[in-house]
């Protein structure tokens, strides 16, 4: 047991779900907008979305919200390396 006092363990549990749902909102609304950019209409986003959602679930049951955590600075720090080569790049180009 983390917390001597059950009450305080409780509203840690709820302040974490309440912070959570806003987050994962943000991911699934994002997911859906960029699936409808990218598929053309093709591809159903709801479904997309239901189908990340579970991907999601399934990755925080597994990894636990640390896992979750790390996995998401892996990930920026590709996005950032990436944007910086495109930058020296296209910047290197555009003096030649």
């Amino acid at each position: 047991m983390k917390y001597q006092s059950p009450l305080l363990g409780a509203l840690v549990a709820l302040v974490g779900v309440v912070f959570l749902v806003p987050y994962i909102t943000l991911q699934l609304t994002g997911i859906q907008i960029l699936l409808q950019i990218a598929g053309y209409g093709t591809i159903d986003s709801v479904l997309a979305a239901g189908l990340a959602f579970g991907l999601i679930v399934a990755f925080v049951l597994v990894s636990g919200l640390r896992g979750a955590a790390w996995a998401s600075l892996i990930k920026d720090a590709l996005v950032l390396g990436a944007v910086l080569f495109a930058g020296i790049v296209l910047r290197g180009s555009g003096q030649a």
